[in-house]
């Protein structure tokens, strides 16, 4: 338990940009491995498919365009049934990029270019060979929508609270102005007050002073 508490922290500690390399990373290397006897493409390309993940939250219109790029070179130097490499990792880094492209793209148009870019580039051999290259087309299409639509909620609540967030702010500075405000009263008229007193006993001590000169100092001590 310690020790999963200790790489918790360590985790949290890094930047996001840090998570994301390391997580393109983990992906990269496990993707090289499940490829080992693969095709010699395969063991170049394997490595690469998942790196763009890096980008996913700083550039994620470019992260979608280079995993396009890299799948369809993939898919034009190893043909689909020519490749006997596992493709688990590499599946996983598109469901994440296509989550990203939604979740952290601020334009909805943007988003959507993205998303058609991962759907094309990691379906290149259905738009080369038609439908009938794979008879579970559907569960492709269902997976990589399905993704991208919980990255747009997401993007969605993330919004939500930002909104929420600027809400509290305006709120905590009205009330702060308004407590300024409220003590700026008080002290308004406690100062009018006192001048208000001043000048009455001003006025008293001046009196005094014509009449009895010698009780003028209650007068004046009261004004001091």
């Amino acid at each position: 338990m310690e020790l999963v508490a200790q790489s918790r922290r360590r985790i949290q500690a890094l930047s996001p940009y840090q998570r994301d390399l390391s997580l393109a990373a983990i992906l990269g290397a496990g993707s090289l491995l499940e490829n080992l006897g693969a095709e010699a493409w395969s063991l170049v390309l394997a490595p690469l498919a998942p790196l763009p993940v890096a980008l996913r939250r700083r550039a994620p219109l470019v992260m979608a365009a280079l995993l396009f790029t890299i799948h369809v070179v993939g898919e034009l130097a190893v043909p689909a049934s020519n490749n006997e490499g596992a493709f688990l990792f590499a599946v996983a880094a598109l469901l994440i990029g296509m989550y990203s492209t939604a979740a952290h793209e601020a334009m909805l148009a943007r988003a959507i270019a993205g998303g058609l870019l991962i759907g094309v580039g990691a379906n290149w051999d259905l738009v080369v060979g038609g439908l009938s290259a794979d008879d579970f087309w559907p569960f492709r299409f269902l997976f990589m929508a399905g993704a991208w639509f919980a990255g747009r909620v997401f993007h969605g609540r993330g919004l939500q609270v930002v909104q929420m967030e600027r809400q509290q702010e305006a709120r905590t500075r009205a009330a702060i102005a308004e407590e300024r405000a409220r003590l700026a009263r008080e002290l308004h008229d406690v100062i009018a007050h006192n001048v208000s007193v001043m000048v009455v006993q001003a006025g008293a001590a001046q009196e005094v002073l014509t009449r009895a000169p010698h009780h003028a100092n209650d007068s004046l001590e009261n004004i001091q």
